[in-house]
């Protein structure tokens, strides 16, 4: 799904305000909209903020990055819109943004600090879509340090060095045992493989940008993407979810492990695929995150797909998570009721159920998802809801 082609569509479909399509548009049939959010949906629960300039007392308070910032101080009950992020000229943005808080201080990036990072074309002449002579594709770093309400250029840690027919997506961050930042992104522009590969890279002062190697690799036209990394807070061990297209995959989520946050094992090894007992798996843009259980000393896995493919999938498609509660998610995955409903998630329309974003809630017990979908007039929204995480009860 991670294609230059679907996040060119991806972004032509906001602007334009997702035109009128011959195909039923999908819509969440629970769920609040967010108004005046468009797609790529991420959360964070602020936890870091005392030496930010709202201090302390902004910590548990949420911030999505769906489009423009929002901020919800009543776990995501009720948003407000608080702020954008402006591009200077000669940084063009295309898709794929990711929201993070540094959890601790990284050379020049202090403990708190909101970091977004996305896909740009940057250079003389960049433009949306970044192609012919205008600009190359890059990932392109931008920071806050109040709550996500004004937002300045930080770095562009990787630029492709000519303009190619691919691009770099979907950036995503974690802090490693080594407590260096690693960064982590779907490559079309590297000359390996004919298709597209998922990479790294680390620093230890902000500034330099250094180690960059191969997450996953696969054959000929094959395409790993859309890497999110999650470390247990109970065990320490790092959870990398991915989608693997092309070879006969179907894109469908797969994941990994690292003990330290920067090795993940073998890059030709394709993972392990996540699948239900009765052989239901997630197809297209996975997502995880890390809840507490009772009675598990590793927690659970919950992890979101855009479609459900197998078995049982007219029944649970854009209708489920998967909740693993094993220590090694080497059990059986089950799945639980999603909070927000696209029954008609269709992996066709980069909108619908795309990349979503899960966040458990205080109370231990629920979790908020954030979802792509379409009103019944407009452009692509996202949808908010809150669920029960329970036992669950495989469907």
């Amino acid at each position: 799904m991670s294609t230059r082609i679907v996040c060119m569509i991806f972004v032509l479909g906001l602007a334009l305000g997702a035109r009128a399509q011959a195909q039923p548009r999908p819509t969440a049939t629970t769920g609040s909209q967010i108004m005046g959010s468009t797609g790529y949906p991420r959360v964070v629960r602020l936890a870091h903020q005392d030496s930010t300039e709202m201090g302390a007392a902004a910590n548990g308070w949420l911030v999505a990055s769906a489009g423009p910032i929002f901020l919800s101080k009543d776990e995501g009950e009720h948003w407000s819109q608080i702020g954008q992020v402006v591009s200077p000229d000669e940084v063009a943005p295309l898709c794929c943004a990711t929201l993070y808080e540094m959890p601790r201080t990284v050379g020049q990036l202090q403990e708190g600090t909101l970091l977004r990072a996305g896909s740009y074309c940057v250079g003389p002449g960049a433009k949306n879509p970044c192609s012919g002579t205008g600009g190359v594709p890059a990932l392109v770093i931008f920071t806050s340090r109040d709550q996500g309400r004004t937002w300045k250029y930080f770095s562009t840690p990787v630029r492709a060095s000519v303009n190619t027919a691919g691009g770099l997506w979907e950036p995503e961050f974690e802090i490693a045992l080594d407590q260096s930042l690693v960064m982590f992104w779907s490559d079309e522009t590297h000359s390996c493989c004919k298709g597209q590969q998922l990479r790294q890279i680390r620093t230890t002062d902000a500034v330099s940008w250094r180690d960059e190697k191969t997450t996953v690799v696969g054959g000929d036209g094959a395409r790993p993407g859309m890497a999110i990394v999650r470390q247990n807070p109970m065990t320490h061990r790092f959870f990398m979810t991915y989608e693997y297209c092309g070879v006969n995959r179907g894109c469908s989520a797969y994941y990994r492990w690292s003990d330290d946050g920067w090795n993940f094992g073998n890059p030709g090894n394709p993972g392990t695929l996540i699948r239900t007992a009765q052989g239901d798996v997630f197809q297209h843009a996975p997502a995880n995150v890390w809840s507490p259980a009772r009675g598990s000393s590793a927690g659970e896995i919950i992890v979101v797909g855009q479609t459900v493919a197998g078995p049982k999938s007219q029944d649970l498609n854009g209708q489920v998570l998967f909740v693993n509660d094993s220590p090694d998610a080497s059990g059986p995955w089950r799945t639980i009721p999603a909070p927000v409903q696209v029954p008609a998630a269709n992996g066709q329309q980069p909108c619908v159920n795309y990349s979503s974003a899960l966040l458990p809630l205080r109370d231990g017990e629920s979790i908020l998802e954030l979802a792509g979908a379409f009103p019944q007039t407009g452009r692509c929204s996202i949808y908010t809801a809150e669920g029960p995480l329970g036992d669950g009860r495989a469907r």
